[in-house]
């Protein structure tokens, strides 16, 4: 990358939708170079809208097309899906040619505009981050924990029974343990999924809670935001989105820390703090009841025809 924007041949670079391709949904670009032409520009261009292709899911086809071309063919100058970024300002970015780094969508434009007049912070002043600890390969005795990965983080609630056990081999720093009210991110693969620690997580030590290399905690260090707002600000729309326009296309989405630190935050005022902490604590209980209701069905029938 810093090869190609070095000698100027980048004029454009397409940003396509993701589930183009047959038996994949990683997303592409498409590089416009210009060998014999230096270029001090580059034109990042959008086609990830849905004005742009039919379908949802796993399948999807470009339309519109007499707009795409349209699109593509701009010469200059910057508009809803084009953005035209000077040499130096990539090299500043550390050569990424992501789109998504220049050019807004639509989704995050309209969030823009619901966030002014809102007080925000950038997500990196409000919390710690802790990565998760390699484990030793081929360790099967030691301290045992349970590992949260992305199939714990239910839909709604909090986690509340990891379901892989590791073993960890040797003693870890008490702060890498997952504790009441930690926020789980996954940032590879599911990226952007989150979910909270429930207050019924063990301590540190052995049957402590740990996360998985797919994940990072992040712990709330600032008295201008609690847990319960954060994460349900990062499970919302609105944070799903943010969180999204970060993701990178890859054969494995991830999320880059730099990037997610960017990330802008609104700061509930009091009564939203406790709003939110109270229906939280609403959704978690009937996710219990859920629970135990699907437990009750199922102990009607696990003895007939057993073998």
């Amino acid at each position: 990358r810093q090869d190609l924007i070095n000698k100027g041949v980048v004029q454009k670079i397409i940003s396509m939708p993701t589930n183009l391709m047959p038996h994949t949904n990683i997303g592409f670009s498409i590089l416009l170079l210009t060998p014999y032409e230096k270029n001090d520009l580059v034109q990042f261009v959008d086609l990830r809208s849905s004005k742009f292709y039919n379908g949802n899911g796993r399948v999807k086809k470009l339309n519109n097309f007499e707009e795409i071309i349209t699109v593509i063919k701009s010469l200059k100058g910057d508009s809803k899906y084009v953005k035209e970024i000077e040499s130096s300002e990539i090299e500043t970015n550390k050569f990424n040619l992501s789109t998504n780094k220049y050019v807004l969508s639509a989704d995050i434009q309209s969030i823009n505009k619901k966030l002014e007049g809102n007080p925000t912070v950038s997500l990196g002043r409000l919390i710690k981050v802790i990565r998760p600890r390699v484990h030793r390969v081929g360790v099967d005795s030691g301290l045992e924990a349970l590992e949260i990965g992305a199939i714990d983080i239910p839909n709604r609630g909090f986690i509340d029974n990891p379901s892989k056990a590791v073993f960890l081999g040797d003693v870890m720093p008490n702060d890498n343990y997952a504790k009441p009210n930690d926020i789980v991110l996954v940032v590879k693969g599911s990226a952007g999924k989150v979910g909270i620690v429930s207050s019924s997580a063990p301590g540190p030590g052995n049957g402590g809670w740990v996360i998985g290399q797919s994940a990072i905690i992040l712990r709330v260090d600032s008295n201008l935001i609690d847990p319960h707002s954060l994460f349900t600000y990062l499970r919302a729309n609105i944070g799903q989105s943010l969180l999204k326009n970060i993701t990178a296309d890859s054969t494995i989405p991830f999320i880059k820390l730099s990037d997610l630190k960017e990330l802008q935050v609104v700061i509930p005022d009091d009564d939203k703090k406790q709003e939110i902490c109270t229906i939280l604590k609403w959704e978690d209980e009937i996710s219990k009841e859920i629970k135990d209701l699907q437990k009750k069905q199922f102990d009607l029938t696990k003895n007939i025809w057993n073998i």
